[in-house]
């Protein structure tokens, strides 16, 4: 999916995504999972064209509870009908109606969906990190923190969705630990904090894919570059 120029101009904080999303689905009746949809749509085209063939053989999807999770099990439907053998690792149950919906369709489709743990994430040739968006604002602690340094301690590449997970979407620092992303596709435009110097060292190559919201919006609430 090829974004459009005005998503690659402007900058995106924390508050103004989540402005968009609400007046995407409030105001403008696109439901959320039909930008769900999209951004797992494009998110999937990009990693098709980028990986190789040997990745597509055993991809793990670590996901966790939230929409990220959700475009995490909606990326997984793709990338099997891609053609790719994959499997999911929860975090936690999905809690939002979007995932849920999307782990149920993975389930129907047979993939793979186990809780996470070490041993499952071993011997993958490829990480897909859907553990956190951009609405994080607290310590990653627990299980999420052990989940995400040992991912971090593996030569596994990894492709985070939207942002890697533990990173301040606003300033580009960490919430103490920070997925170490091989490629980041982010969805609607770039992160207000992916410009600061601290972010790139865990972003990667960073990929931007429309997700369908009007351009009005992102008129209305990116911010211009300094």
């Amino acid at each position: 999916m090829i974004p459009s120029s005005i998503n690659q101009t402007l900058l995106f904080s924390r508050e103004s995504l989540r402005e968009i999303d609400s007046c995407s689905v409030n105001q403008y009746n696109i439901p959320g999972i039909v930008l769900m949809e999209n951004a797992a749509r494009g998110a999937s085209e990009i990693i098709l064209e980028s990986i190789k063939d040997e990745m597509k053989n055993n991809i793990v999807i670590l996901c966790g509870s939230g929409n990220n999770g959700g475009d995490g099990y909606a990326v997984a439907r793709h990338l099997v009908n891609g053609g790719c053998d994959v499997s999911i690792l929860q975090l936690d149950e999905p809690k939002s109606a979007d995932a849920r919906t999307n782990a149920t369709s993975c389930a129907a489709m047979g993939i793979s969906i186990e809780p996470w743990t070490q041993n499952a994430c071993y011997e993958a040739p490829l990480f897909i990190d859907a553990i956190f968006g951009t609405g994080l604002d607290r310590n990653v602690e627990g299980k999420y923190e052990k989940a995400i340094n040992y991912c971090n301690s593996l030569p596994t590449p990894c492709i985070s969705l939207d942002i890697p997970s533990g990173m301040d979407c606003d300033t580009g620092g960490t919430f103490g630990c920070c997925i170490n992303a091989w490629i980041t596709i982010s969805f609607v435009g770039m992160k207000l904090g992916f410009l600061c110097e601290t972010a790139n060292k865990y972003l990667g190559k960073v990929e931007v894919t429309d997700i369908g919201c009007p351009q009005t919006l992102l008129q209305k609430y990116g911010n211009t570059p300094t």
